[in-house]
Protein backbone atom coordinates (compact mmCIF):
# COMPACT_ATOMS: atom_id res chain seq x y z
CA UNK A 1 0.00 0.00 0.00
CA UNK A 2 1.50 3.32 -1.12
CA UNK A 3 0.98 6.47 0.97
CA UNK A 4 1.60 10.12 0.08
CA UNK A 5 0.70 13.65 1.19
CA UNK A 6 -1.08 15.79 -1.41
CA UNK A 7 -2.13 19.44 -1.37
CA UNK A 8 -5.79 20.28 -2.06
CA UNK A 9 -6.12 22.97 -4.74
CA UNK A 10 -8.87 24.90 -6.49
CA UNK A 11 -9.48 24.96 -10.23
CA UNK A 12 -7.64 28.28 -10.44
CA UNK A 13 -4.48 26.80 -8.90
CA UNK A 14 -4.22 24.16 -11.64
CA UNK A 15 -2.03 24.74 -14.68
CA UNK A 16 -3.69 25.42 -18.06
CA UNK A 17 -3.45 21.80 -19.24
CA UNK A 18 -5.00 20.51 -16.03
CA UNK A 19 -7.75 23.15 -16.19
CA UNK A 20 -8.63 21.98 -19.70
CA UNK A 21 -8.75 18.38 -18.49
CA UNK A 22 -11.01 19.40 -15.59
CA UNK A 23 -13.41 21.19 -17.95
CA UNK A 24 -13.38 18.24 -20.36
CA UNK A 25 -14.20 15.86 -17.48
CA UNK A 26 -16.79 17.90 -15.59
CA UNK A 27 -17.98 20.79 -17.74
CA UNK A 28 -16.91 24.37 -17.16
CA UNK A 29 -19.21 25.36 -14.30
CA UNK A 30 -18.66 22.25 -12.18
CA UNK A 31 -14.92 22.18 -12.89
CA UNK A 32 -14.53 25.73 -11.59
CA UNK A 33 -16.37 24.92 -8.35
CA UNK A 34 -14.56 21.66 -7.56
CA UNK A 35 -11.45 21.07 -5.44
CA UNK A 36 -8.71 18.71 -6.61
CA UNK A 37 -5.72 16.82 -5.32
CA UNK A 38 -2.73 18.68 -6.69
CA UNK A 39 -1.24 16.70 -9.58
CA UNK A 40 2.13 15.13 -8.90
CA UNK A 41 5.04 17.03 -10.48
CA UNK A 42 5.82 14.20 -12.91
CA UNK A 43 2.17 13.82 -13.98
CA UNK A 44 0.92 15.19 -17.31
CA UNK A 45 -2.68 15.95 -18.31
CA UNK A 46 -2.46 13.70 -21.37
CA UNK A 47 -1.35 10.58 -19.46
CA UNK A 48 -2.60 10.93 -15.89
CA UNK A 49 -5.84 11.23 -13.99
CA UNK A 50 -6.91 14.47 -12.34
CA UNK A 51 -8.46 13.58 -8.99
CA UNK A 52 -11.39 15.80 -8.14
CA UNK A 53 -12.81 15.69 -4.65
CA UNK A 54 -16.42 15.73 -5.85
CA UNK A 55 -15.87 11.96 -6.29
CA UNK A 56 -14.93 11.57 -2.61
CA UNK A 57 -17.33 9.67 -0.36
CA UNK A 58 -17.16 10.56 3.32
CA UNK A 59 -16.43 7.71 5.71
CA UNK A 60 -16.35 7.59 9.48
CA UNK A 61 -12.77 7.25 10.70
CA UNK A 62 -12.29 3.87 12.32
CA UNK A 63 -9.23 1.68 12.34
CA UNK A 64 -8.19 2.80 8.83
CA UNK A 65 -5.51 5.27 10.05
CA UNK A 66 -8.15 7.99 10.44
CA UNK A 67 -9.21 8.16 6.81
CA UNK A 68 -12.33 10.28 6.39
CA UNK A 69 -12.91 9.82 2.65
CA UNK A 70 -12.61 7.30 -0.15
CA UNK A 71 -12.44 7.64 -3.95
CA UNK A 72 -12.95 4.63 -6.19
CA UNK A 73 -10.28 4.20 -8.87
CA UNK A 74 -11.38 0.93 -10.45
CA UNK A 75 -13.26 -2.26 -9.60
CA UNK A 76 -10.49 -3.41 -7.29
CA UNK A 77 -8.64 -0.27 -6.19
CA UNK A 78 -9.37 2.94 -4.33
CA UNK A 79 -7.83 5.91 -2.59
CA UNK A 80 -8.34 6.39 1.14
CA UNK A 81 -7.99 10.03 2.17
CA UNK A 82 -7.45 11.73 5.51
CA UNK A 83 -8.36 15.34 4.69
CA UNK A 84 -7.15 17.87 7.26
CA UNK A 85 -9.53 20.13 9.17
CA UNK A 86 -8.53 23.21 7.13
CA UNK A 87 -9.17 21.40 3.81
CA UNK A 88 -5.62 22.24 2.66
CA UNK A 89 -4.07 18.79 2.29
CA UNK A 90 -4.79 15.09 2.39
CA UNK A 91 -2.89 11.97 3.30
CA UNK A 92 -3.63 9.50 0.51
CA UNK A 93 -3.34 5.70 0.60
CA UNK A 94 -3.75 3.64 -2.56
CA UNK A 95 -5.41 0.33 -1.75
Amino acid sequence: MRKEKRKIVSFYELGPGWQKKAVDNLGEEEAMQTSYLEPLPEATPMKHRLTNLSECIAVTPADNDGANGVISISKNSAMLLRIDDKFESADVWYI
